[in-house]
């Protein structure tokens, strides 16, 4: 059996009235019936054991004064169901169509930040988008770009630790789309891992919306259907609830309707009351502040709701009409926590100030990254040219050893003082060559190999001539169209994209021709004569001489010469023509 909390206490008769811990509605008009009085009231008064938390939406609220506040807390999904939701709550209106399209981004994603990347590449990797297409991505990146910076600013908790009784999150200063990214998180957690806790969701109409999609409208399916088994229940604070989902209230057992005006509104809220015997429609629309009908079970009653700052007997006296329905007193923070909310206030500028400077640092980083790549690989050419004369400084230490031998073998066949005897005969004898090769086998290195002697200005030369020679033989191997579009980028100078290049050519920007010309691109970029980023394409064929004959420090003169080589061949068409 549920447990049950005191409401408050029957209209003439006085009898105290408690209603079953259920889900819940809460519905009246804003600031003339009370609603906001009858949650803290409750709250104040549940089971023992029981846990609750409310959510802060509305800027200038001011009730919960009382209870104990919770950071906010977010855990993303990237599920295509919920990303759906996500985008119908942000255009107020129903996906249908579009449904085909959210799936392919959100296939193996693990995070927001990849389905919007994923979308960024679809708009802007030169595919071919037109009419829908185009459209439907457009959507989805401007919904992601609307979000996903007010995700990255704000710390997020990353547990929802709730203490026994009431609970507070203030989302006052997050945006309608995060408020229900945060409820629809919290929902989910206290679901899967949470009991005996009581969820209040305010702003019904908002959150949990009949005609299109939320993300808490999907958790709160979750909860309401299955909640019961582990103590957790939905309570619903609305103006109205014609337009909250049905999927919701149909399991609703504990409607609380304060006053309302409009005569179809009364009459659909109270087609909602699971009772025979219900009240007039005049009756709701005339209700006083703080007095309800109450349906519940099997009964219905009008009462008078017991507020958590006025005393159980003030309450009652109300009820029967012995006195007025009392103002609420307004309660001003205590000393100690006004303390603590200006520390919490700097800790917060603080943190957003850093959040802002980490994601201008982000964004440049990411600007970078194209030129730490092309170093990157300059510096692997550097590294591989380098060791190869290290290699080449070997054979010349083999070299100097030989020349060693030679030396002894002169000083030892001529006598380097000119004293004495001489192998080879008298001074002024001519050499026999093939007693001269027989005296400096002795001397030579015992790994028989034979070195030439080669000045090191020599060899950096012949390296450098055979990295323009690799250049060179890359350029010839381009396609017509490769050269034209390398040439084209070169005269005008700019940063453009796919189809401004094939417009600059003459070419077809649709169609399978579209598609080879993005291929041969492809294989300019890898060959390092064009650049791409987010920007567009752009060439580089000067930086990749640079980068080719970094390691031979060669001069402007050189380096100039060898990129207007690399442009002759180009404009002579020594290409492939295909």
């Amino acid at each position: 059996m549920s447990p049950r909390i005191p409401l408050g206490f029957e209209i003439q008769t006085g009898q105290p009235v408690s209603i079953p811990l259920h889900h819940t509605v809460i519905t009246g008009l804003t600031g003339q019936s009370g609603k906001t009085t009858v949650v803290e009231g409750l709250l104040s008064r549940l089971p023992a054991g029981y846990r609750a938390l409310v959510f802060l939406t509305k800027r200038g609220e001011l009730p919960f004064a009382w209870a104990q506040r919770v950071q906010p807390f977010y855990r993303e999904r990237v599920d295509w169901e919920y990303v759906q939701s996500l985008l119908e709550a942000a255009m107020r209106e129903r996906l249908k169509f579009e449904r085909s399209w959210i799936i392919s981004a959100t296939k193996g994603a693990h995070r927001l930040e990849e389905v919007y990347q994923y979308i960024v590449r679809k708009l802007e990797g030169g595919g071919h988008l037109r009419g829908l297409d185009e459209s439907v991505w457009t959507n989805l990146r401007a919904y992601f770009e609307k979000v996903l910076p007010e995700l990255r600013r704000h710390p997020w908790a990353t547990t929802l630790e709730l203490g026994l009784g009431c609970n507070v999150m203030d989302l006052t200063h997050l945006s309608e789309q995060v408020q229900a990214l945060v409820i629809a998180a919290c929902l989910e957690e206290v679901h899967q891992h949470g009991r005996d806790t009581v969820m209040v969701i305010p702003e019904g109409w908002a959150f949990l919306p009949q005609a299109r999609g939320n993300p808490v409208k999907w958790a709160a399916q979750h909860v309401i259907r299955q909640g019961r088994s582990t103590g957790v229940y939905l309570w619903i604070d609305s103006q109205d609830v014609t337009t909250i989902t049905k999927d919701v209230l149909k399991s609703v057992d504990v409607w609380i309707l304060g006053r309302q005006r409009e005569v179809n509104e009364v009459r659909r809220v109270l087609d909602q009351l699971p009772v025979t015997i219900k009240p007039k429609p005049q009756s709701v629309m005339t209700l006083k502040v703080g007095h309800f009908f109450v349906a519940a079970e099997d009964w219905c009653r009008e009462v008078y709701a017991w507020p958590r700052w006025l005393a159980e007997e003030e309450a009652r006296s109300v009820a029967l009409g012995r006195q007025p329905v009392p103002a609420q007193p307004i309660e001003a923070p205590q000393e100690d926590d006004m303390e603590r909310v200006k520390q919490l206030e700097a800790e917060n500028l603080a943190l957003r100030e850093r959040m802002i400077q980490l994601e201008r640092e982000l964004k440049e980083a990411s600007r970078q990254a194209g030129k730490v790549t092309e170093l990157e690989t300059a510096l692997g050419a550097v590294r591989k040219e380098r060791a190869a004369i290290r290699a080449n400084s070997n054979a010349e230490r083999e070299v100097v050893e030989v020349g060693n031998a030679m030396l002894k073998a002169f000083r030892l066949l001529r006598q380097a003082d000119g004293v004495g005897p001489s192998s080879l005969g008298p001074p002024g004898t001519p050499l026999d060559l093939e007693q001269l090769a027989k005296a400096l086998v002795p001397f030579l290195p015992s790994n028989g190999r034979v070195v030439p002697l080669i000045p090191l200005e020599a060899l950096q030369h012949r390296f450098q001539e055979e990295a323009v020679e690799r250049l060179l033989a890359q350029v010839r191997t381009l396609t017509e169209t490769q050269r034209r579009a390398l040439l084209w980028l070169v005269s005008t100078g700019k940063t453009a994209r796919y189809r401004d290049v094939c417009q600059g050519l003459g070419l077809p920007t649709q169609g399978n021709g579209y598609v080879v010309f993005s291929q041969g691109m492809k294989h300019l970029i890898q060959l390092g004569f064009v650049r791409e980023d987010t920007h567009g394409l752009s060439a580089i064929l000067a930086l990749r001489v640079g980068m080719e004959l970094a390691a031979y420090d060669p001069s402007a003169e050189v380096a100039e010469q060898t990129t207007q080589h690399l442009l002759g061949l180009l404009a002579q068409g020594e290409g492939d023509k295909t």
